[in-house]
């Protein structure tokens, strides 16, 4: 027999009572429009719930019920809180009403451990309801999530909003484990129920822990999570067991992965601080896999350990980027490709000048090897938008490079490689300049511009903010970047937005030019591929 637990709800009432005549001539503004009565003026508001029942059936009046309730019901094994959110409106002059009615939950099984999380949208309808469920998908933070949308919906209040989820959690997890959160304690008590045997820190595994490979795997390995991940991810070594194990931060795989591929798991074995440092660093080491395999295939074995003496100085003492170190992996591929015998991987962390000074000229011998004029077409609403930025009594003017002679110029003032970008479809350079429009004193900015799938909207997002010799900037750019993010912001969601343009001109004066185009998988692609392969493809080894 379903049991009813704990019932809280939010009503908001609104009723807007109109004249029942008004002067045409009167220059007031009206609020209301119908072909039986085409102008209305309010004469009064009531947020009562006495008046809106009054005037429910009341032509002359506009009338609103908002509701939010949130429900907490058991029903044998099965424990459920639901969040029901709705609205229900009638604009004076007709007699038809607007209703929205919405549902999420979250279900437990007490008896299997499966959890279970979706929503109901538009019930009340039969053609168009639209359902969502899903299984024991802990990656998309299930109670996390619905704890945003139980503080959105109903009070600021956060004895209100938090109690019904704390519980909620309490009725499933009674050992009251309050070390860990909310969600935490609900993921382990469906681990616990499935029988897998688990770390202290399982909550760091989620995004790897699900789907019918993994379970596969989990039942093969004895239901030992972390034996598990490690041969889903074909990865192995004591040391990284161990590290895995005993961080406590956001385990970022990826980088293992990506050094892997560069060095083979032998040279990563050998040092368990490296492991640590690089699966709880923050920033990505980004390289494609296919470049990454040219690198290993390639490189000499003096190359290698110069590039892996220069990764774990950039690990430890923070002196070269991550971003220039995976841009130096890329420049040392391209250039190979194209044939360069004499290019060799001398840096290795001793030196930060060396580096610098092999970087710049790696990304100067890329560009002679690329050649060509560039030229970049941006729609209007980018001139129309970004503006010139004013704090604490300074200016600060931000120009979009638009051509060769802008990345080249910004790439000489700086002392950066980001000439090399120019061609970069999915890249968008600003060069933030303080003072005046020529100011030595500056950052380069990248963009990154991107179209999340299945959604319409755009994202522009800052990835790379770079003082002098690719240097870190001080806090005193702080307020000056976060209004340069809103004009992107402003940028991406405007309805005029569109994909920006390319114009190459090669040194033979054959000129290209090029659409670009969101593929499946939100990527902004050049529409006409070959105006940036440059004789060859990059991707083929």
């Amino acid at each position: 027999m379903k049991e009813t637990i704990l019932k809280k709800e939010v009503k908001v009432y609104r009723t807007e009572k109109m004249f029942d005549k008004t002067e045409l001539n009167s220059g007031m503004s009206g609020n209301s429009f119908s072909k039986k009565h085409p102008y209305f003026q309010i004469e009064t508001i009531f947020t009562d719930e006495q008046s809106f029942v009054e005037n429910f059936a009341n032509s002359l009046c506009n009338v609103f019920l908002d509701y939010r309730m949130v429900v907490i019901e058991k029903d044998a094994d099965k424990i459920s809180i639901k969040l029901f959110q709705g609205y229900k409106a009638r604009r004076a002059g007709v007699v038809w009403f607007k209703k929205s009615k919405n549902c999420d939950f979250i279900s437990v099984n007490l008896k299997t451990g499966n959890v279970y999380n979706g929503c109901i949208q538009n019930y009340h309808l039969k053609k168009k309801v639209i359902k969502k469920i899903s299984c024991n998908t802990f990656i998309s933070q299930v109670v996390e999530n619905f704890q945003i949308k139980l503080k959105n919906s109903l009070t600021p209040n956060p004895d209100f909003y938090l109690q019904p989820l704390e519980d909620f959690i309490n009725l499933i997890d009674v050992r009251n484990d309050f070390k860990l959160s909310l969600g935490q304690r609900l993921l382990k008590f469906h681990l616990d129920k499935k029988g897998v045997k688990y770390p202290n820190n399982f909550y760091l595994f989620n995004e790897y822990t699900f789907g019918k490979e993994y379970r596969k795997i989990l039942k093969k390995n004895d239901n030992k999570l972390i034996d598990s991940v490690m041969e889903l991810l074909k990865i192995k070594g004591n040391k990284l067991k161990k590290t895995l194990h005993q961080t406590t931060q956001k385990i970022n795989l990826n980088n293992y992965l990506t050094v892997k591929s560069l060095f083979g798991e032998d040279w990563l074995n050998q040092d368990e601080n490296i492991i640590y440092l690089l699966i709880n660093s923050q920033n990505s080491i980004m390289s494609a896999d296919l470049y990454n395999t040219y690198f290993y295939l390639n490189a000499t074995k003096k190359e290698k350990r110069n590039a892996f003496d220069l990764l774990k100085d950039s690990l430890i003492n923070f002196s070269t980027d991550v971003y220039s170190l995976s841009d130096h992996f890329r420049f040392w591929v391209e250039l190979k490709r194209y044939g360069d015998t004499e290019i060799v991987w001398k840096s290795d962390g001793k030196n930060e000048k060396f580096f610098r000074e092999e970087h710049l000229d790696w990304a100067d011998k890329l560009e002679h090897y690329k050649r060509g004029h560039y030229e970049r077409i941006y729609p209007d609403i980018f001139n129309e938008t970004i503006k010139t930025i004013e704090y604490e009594g300074v200016k600060y003017f931000p120009v979009v490079l638009m051509n060769s002679t802008d990345y080249n110029n910004e790439s000489a003032m700086q002392s950066n490689c980001v000439k090399g970008y120019i061609g970069r479809c999915s890249s968008l350079i600003i060069s933030l300049r303080k003072g005046n429009e020529d100011s030595e004193d500056r950052l380069t900015v990248e963009y990154s511009v991107s179209k999340l799938p299945d959604v319409k909207w755009v994202v522009i997002k800052r990835i790379q903010t770079r003082a002098r010799y690719n240097s870190e900037p001080s806090s005193e750019w702080n307020q000056p970047l976060h209004s340069l993010d809103c004009m992107m912001n402003e940028i991406a969601l405007s309805p005029k937005f569109e994909p920006h343009k390319l114009i190459k001109i090669c040194s033979n004066g054959v000129q290209m030019e090029s659409d670009s185009h969101f593929d499946e998988k939100g990527y902004l692609k050049w529409s006409y591929t070959p105006i940036d392969q440059y004789g060859f493809d990059p991707y083929f080894i």
